[in-house]
């Protein structure tokens, strides 16, 4: 049940935060691409590294409050420096890899935003372009009928 808690909260919060961005990148809200991409990586830091390694340690130190092997660092709180020192080599490479895969979806995903918009512009232009057919739709009304 801990295991479940801490991987699908962070799961569906990182869902939620690319939802986020996909808006922004197809809305065009964010005109910067450098602030576009300093907040698609913000987001994945904060809801894959941070909030997931958050919620473990809480589980930890709820599991582990009360054991008399582990030194209490608050009253209610067995969470010590070492805690944060065993895991800081895959919290950095988790960061890493994140960040690296959040940069490149993020990519295909503007260019391909870019692909669109111009396949759009052009279809407009060929139409644009093309003589306009006589309307066959009736836009008076016979006197007759008024």
């Amino acid at each position: 049940m801990v295991s479940l808690v801490t991987g699908i909260v962070p799961s569906v919060m990182t869902v939620g935060g690319h939802e986020w961005i996909k808006r922004d990148v197809l809305l065009g809200l964010t005109k910067c691409s450098v602030c576009l991409e300093t907040k698609a990586v913000a987001t994945q830091m904060c809801t894959g590294i941070i909030l997931p390694t958050m919620l473990g340690l809480a589980v930890a130190n709820h599991n582990l409050v009360g054991n008399s092997w582990k030194k209490e660092l608050f009253r209610g709180w067995c969470i010590t420096k070492k805690d944060f020192l065993k895991c800081s080599n895959i919290m950095i490479g988790n960061a890493i890899l994140q960040a690296l895969v959040v940069s490149v979806i993020l990519y295909y995903q503007v260019d391909e935003w870019h692909n669109v918009r111009v396949q759009l512009q052009r279809r407009k232009d060929i139409d644009e372009s093309r003589p306009k057919p006589p309307s066959k739709i009736i836009t008076t009304m016979p006197n007759s009928l008024r």
